[in-house]
This record gives structure tokens, sequence and C-alpha cells, in this order.
């Protein structure tokens, strides 16, 4: 629980590849079928966040204060709004559904939000939707083992599989795997003079 200002808020702070603090959508008022352009747009939400992406510097000993968060580490924790799956359209037009995903995620990276999701933004998602207790454990449905997490971000879905351990005490991550589809972005043709290689 972080205490700010304007109120307490439930988070979530983890670090696996990159340290997020995890944020229900519900609690800064949004649904999850908002679009990268409404968050943006949005100020008011988005100061809201990095005081909240402060202070979690600050529990998270990134910093001594909310200040020094602020001007010093803009990037790190990163922020991650999850909440339960909804249905959502994507760039494009076409509708994501709720059944193809396990949580919803709205990533934000220096006070922007992500046009899709990190990769160390979704690893840390994934890790967190298996710890119990997390606001990403409540949102996934509270899954464990061995499944896979299908996090529906702003671009699409990104299918994410990790098994945190519980030993001594503090979690451990021993790998992660990362399904993603992959798009040809070159070709073309290299000429090189005879002799030259």
């Amino acid at each position: 629980m972080l205490h700010l200002d304007e109120g307490d808020i439930e988070i979530s702070l983890v670090d696996a590849a990159n340290p997020l603090v995890l944020i229900r959508l519900s609690d800064v008022g949004m649904t999850g079928k908002e679009a990268a352009a409404d968050v943006d747009a949005n100020t008011d939400l988005l100061a809201r966040l990095d005081r909240i992406r402060a202070a979690a510097g600050v529990a998270a000993g990134i910093a001594k204060t909310t200040e020094e968060a602020s001007a010093n580490f803009p990037s790190v924790p990163k922020v991650a709004l999850v909440g339960p799956p909804t249905d959502f359209t994507v760039p494009g037009g076409a509708v994501t559904f709720a059944d193809d995903t396990s949580l919803r995620l709205i990533m934000l990276s220096m006070g922007r939000a992500h046009p899709s999701v990190a990769l160390t933004g979704a690893i840390c998602t994934a890790v967190a939707a298996k710890i119990p207790g997390t606001v990403a454990n409540e949102a996934a449905g509270k899954p464990t083992g061995s499944e896979v997490t299908r996090i529906g971000h702003l671009a699409g879905v990104m299918s994410v599989g990790a098994e945190p351990q519980l030993r001594n005490n503090a979690w451990h991550v021993e790998s992660v795997s990362i399904f993603r589809t992959a798009r040809r972005i070159f070709e073309g043709s290299v000429h090189v003079q005879d002799g030259a290689i």
C-alpha cells in the first residue's frame, strides 16, 4: 500500500527483468479499453501515475525522495496498469477478445503509454501474475504453475511463460519463455566487387 497525499493506493512492486509498479486499472479510473492516445491525452492521469511511480521508486529503494525519483529516475520503475481480461480494439480496428487473454495490461514508459509492451515489462508482468497476492495475480484470476500468461497489451496479445518459485522466503525465476510473431522488416541485395572478399 502506498500512502499518497491524494489517498492510499494498493500496488505491487516486482523486479523481474525490469522493475515495475503494478497498479489496478480500476484504481485509477480506467477500464482497459483505452487506446494509447486516450492515455497520453489524459494529463491528470499521467501526473497521478508519475506520483505513484515516484513513490514506488522510493519504496523500492531506487531513490530517497519522490522528487529525486521524478528528476533522476524517470524510467524506473516502469508503470504497469493491469486488470482482468476485457475485449479491446487494437490499432487498425481489430478486436481482441477477453477469452484470448489472461489479463489486460497497459504499460507506461517515460511518462507515455507504450504502443505495445516492452519485453522486460511482459516478463515482469507474467512473473507477477504467478505470485500470489500481487495485483497482476488477482487480475489474471490467480494462476499458478506452468500455464502461459497471455498478456493483452495495446497492440495485441503476447504469451509469456514464467514459473516463479518461492525459496528461502524469496521468489526466484529460473527462466522465462516468450512467444512472438516475427515479421520481415528488410529484404535486399548487396553487390560486392569480385575479389573484394
